[in-house]
């Protein structure tokens, strides 16, 4: 299930609502990404073997890559691959990659509320395999030629990340599906509202396709069309939904 689907129209400095709980959590989420930045970059720079200008390079991939997301509240596949190289970059250029743990967990809870399960999976698949890609890389950069590294310390934190993902993901996808509930329970509780004493039929149909496209909003996937006979097609006389073009005539 797609949890943000985002039409055409999704601008890139579009401000959250202030009354969705999953909103002020997806940017609690992202300040806790951006604030691990400072606190690992540090220890990952110090030491030997370390590869300073990559690891600030990393760094400064994740901060973009994450602001993206946050602003345009979309989880598109061509950012999950970059967060993926930019982390696996940073555990190779640290003197430690395991320092890198970090920035993995805040981005695997950050990551947890947004996009359907399959591309999530990949991505936390891909972020878990980063400190094993990076073990791998670690001693083929300049100046490693005699550091050793600890290889069974950082790898023996992996099921730990994998059962921070499982939790994440269980918290959100719960945390998504109240406030779906509750936007769809606000609709329909101001339709009812609204429609008492009212007797002017444009009013009363322009309210109820107000409520259509708060309804489609709060559910993934749902979309509608109103449609009338027109001899052997339907014309379609109405729409609310993410289409990505509403059909002028369907057939008979």
């Amino acid at each position: 299930m797609g949890w943000v689907r985002a039409g055409t129209s999704r601008r890139w400095s579009r401000p959250a609502r202030t009354d969705d709980v999953v909103e002020q959590t997806r940017s609690l989420f992202f300040l806790c990404s951006l604030a691990s930045l400072p606190l690992t970059v540090p220890v990952a720079v110090a030491g030997e073997g370390r590869q300073p200008l990559l690891a600030l390079a990393a760094a400064a991939v994740l901060v973009c890559s994450w602001t993206r997301r946050h602003r345009s509240r979309r989880a598109p596949v061509v950012l999950d691959a970059v967060d993926v190289l930019a982390v696996t970059a940073f555990a190779t250029a640290a003197s430690v990659p395991a320092v890198v743990f970090g920035i993995i967990f805040t981005s695997l809870w950050y990551r947890a509320v947004y996009g359907g399960a399959a591309q999530w999976t990949a991505y936390c698949a891909g972020v878990v395999l980063s400190p094993v890609a990076a073990v791998l890389l670690w001693p083929h950069l300049p100046g490693r030629e005699d550091a050793a590294i600890d290889a069974g310390g950082t790898l023996g934190a992996l099921p730990v990340i994998v059962l921070s993902m499982v939790v994440a993901r269980h918290l959100a996808s719960g945390q998504v599906a109240r406030e779906r509930a509750r936007r769809r329970d606000a609709a329909l509780t101001a339709l009812s509202t609204r429609l008492l004493g009212l007797t002017d039929r444009d009013r009363i149909v322009e309210l109820g396709w107000a409520a259509a496209a708060a309804l489609c909003a709060a559910t993934p996937g749902l979309r509608v069309l109103v449609v009338v006979g027109d001899g052997d097609r339907w014309r379609v006389t109405g729409s609310a939904g993410a289409f990505h073009r509403v059909p002028a005539t369907l057939p008979g």
